[in-house]
C-alpha cells in the first residue's frame, strides 16, 4: 500500500512538472515565430511573413491597389500582425480610409507612441492571442462567441421559481420533523413528491444547466489569457492605454477574470446532475439547481453587457499594435505632421459632400526643406486631378523659394 502512495506521489510530481515543461516549450516556439516573423519585416523577407488575408482589394477604392495597400507584397501584409480576422479587417479600413478624422488620427498616434517602445508587452499580447487561439496558423472571429452568446434561448426570471423551490424545501423539512416529533401525519411524503415533481416540470425553464455553463466557461476560458493579462499590466506613465484598457481594471466585480471565476463556480456545482439519486436528494433540501440557474443567467447577461466592448479593446490594440511593432522595427520613420493651415487660399469643389482642401507650403509658412514638408503635411481628401495641382503648387513653391536662395 504504502508502494502504490508513493508510486502515485512520484507519478503526480513527473506528470506536473512534464505538463510545465511542454506549456514552457510551446510558449517558446511562439516566442521564437515572433521574433522571426520581426525580422522578415524588417528584411522585407516576403516568403517569412505570414501571408495576406485580404487577397483582392476592395472594388471601386480610388488608391488601394496603385498604392500596393493590400496585395501580396502590399504594406497591410508588412503591418499587419493582428491574430483575429476583424483586426486585419480594422487595419485595412484604416489603411483605406478617405474621410480622416483630425482628432481620431492624433489619438492614434499618441497611442502608437506609447507602444512603440513597450515590445515586451506588445509581443507577450501576441504570444497571449496565439495560444489562446489553441492552433497558431487560425485566425479568430470574435462574432463566433457573440453570436453564440446571442442565439441562447432567453428565459424569463428565475426567481420566482427559486422562492417557490426554496418554499417547498422549506415545507419538506418541516413536515419531515414534525412527523418525526409524532406532531402531525406524514404529509412530508406528498410534500416531497410535489417538490420533485416541480422540479422536472421546470427543467425547460432552468435549461441544460451542466452543457450550457460548461461550454460557457470552456469558450470564455479561451479569452482568459488575454483578458488577465490586461487586467493585471501595470500600465505606468502611458495614460493613454490605461485610458483604452480601462475597463479592464475598472471594478473587481465587473473584471473577466472575476466573471470567469463565477462562471467555472456555476459549471462546477452542475457536476451534481450527473448523479441523478444524489441530485434529487439535494434539490429536495435547497434549491440547488434554480439557485445556479439563476446565478448563471445573470452572469451570462453580464457577460453579454460587457464582451462586446472587451473584444473591441482587443481588436483596437490588434490593429494599434501592428503599427507600433512597425515603428519599433523602422526607427527611422516618422509619424505625419498634421498641420491645419489657417489662411488657406486655394480650394476646390466638393467630392462625395466632403469639402476637399489642399494644404500648400506657400500658406503653411514652411521652411523646411521640401522632403520634410511632406513628411510633415497631411492632405485632406481630394479627386486624383485635384491631388496633383497640390503636388504641383507644392513644388512650383519650393522651386520660388530655390531661386530665392539662388539670387541671394
Amino acid at each position: 500500500m504504502i508502494c502504490v502512495v508513493v508510486t502515485l506521489t512520484i507519478f503526480s510530481i513527473v506528470a506536473y512538472f512534464h505538463a510545465r515543461i511542454n506549456r514552457s516549450i510551446t510558449r517558446h516556439k511562439i516566442w521564437m515565430q515572433i521574433k522571426s516573423t520581426h525580422i522578415a519585416r524588417i528584411n522585407l523577407d516576403w516568403d517569412s511573413i505570414p501571408p495576406e488575408p485580404f487577397t483582392d482589394p476592395p472594388a471601386n477604392h480610388p488608391f488601394a491597389s496603385d498604392l500596393d495597400i493590400t496585395g501580396k507584397h502590399s504594406l497591410h501584409r508588412l503591418l499587419n500582425t493582428a491574430v483575429l480576422s476583424e483586426g486585419s479587417q480594422r487595419l485595412q479600413e484604416w489603411l483605406l480610409n478617405t474621410t480622416p478624422d483630425v482628432q481620431v488620427i492624433r489619438q492614434r498616434q499618441a497611442l502608437i507612441q506609447e507602444l512603440t517602445p513597450l515590445t515586451i508587452f506588445r509581443d507577450k499580447l501576441l504570444m497571449k492571442s496565439l495560444l489562446s487561439s489553441k492552433n497558431i496558423s487560425r485566425t479568430w472571429e470574435q462574432k463566433n462567441l457573440l453570436n453564440w452568446l446571442n442565439e441562447q434561448p432567453t428565459t424569463k426570471s428565475l426567481l420566482p421559481l427559486l422562492f417557490v423551490s426554496l418554499t417547498l424545501s422549506v415545507l419538506t423539512i418541516t413536515l419531515f420533523i414534525l412527523n418525526i416529533l409524532q406532531l402531525i401525519p406524514q404529509y412530508w411524503v406528498m410534500m416531497l413528491l410535489l417538490t420533485i415533481l416541480f422540479l422536472f416540470v421546470t427543467k425547460n425553464q432552468r435549461g441544460d444547466l451542466f452543457e450550457d455553463s460548461y461550454q460557457l466557461r470552456d469558450r470564455f476560458a479561451q479569452l482568459s489569457l488575454i483578458f488577465e493579462y490586461l487586467e493585471t499590466y501595470r500600465y505606468g506613465k502611458n495614460q493613454n492605454l490605461k485610458a483604452l484598457c480601462e475597463p479592464f481594471h475598472l471594478g473587481h466585480e465587473h473584471r473577466p477574470s472575476s466573471l470567469l471565476k463565477k462562471i467555472a463556480r456555476v459549471a462546477s456545482a452542475s457536476t451534481l446532475q450527473k448523479n441523478v439519486l444524489l441530485w434529487i436528494i439535494v434539490n429536495v433540501l435547497v434549491p440547488w439547481d434554480f439557485y445556479f440557474a439563476y446565478r448563471f443567467h445573470q452572469y451570462k447577461s453580464q457577460l453579454v453587457a460587457h464582451l462586446p466592448e472587451w473584444l473591441h479593446i482587443w481588436l483596437e490594440l490588434e490593429v494599434l499594435n501592428s503599427l507600433a511593432n512597425f515603428a519599433y522595427l523602422n526607427p527611422e520613420y516618422i509619424l505625419p505632421e498634421i498641420v491645419l493651415c489657417q489662411n488657406q487660399d486655394v480650394t476646390f469643389p466638393s467630392t462625395n459632400g466632403v469639402k476637399s482642401i489642399s494644404l500648400l507650403a506657400q500658406t503653411c509658412q514652411a521652411k523646411a526643406p521640401f522632403s520634410e514638408q511632406l513628411a510633415s503635411i497631411f492632405v485632406l481628401p481630394m479627386q486624383e486631378d485635384q491631388l496633383m495641382q497640390a503636388c504641383f503648387k507644392l513644388l512650383f513653391s519650393e522651386y520660388l523659394h530655390a531661386l530665392e536662395l539662388t539670387t541671394l
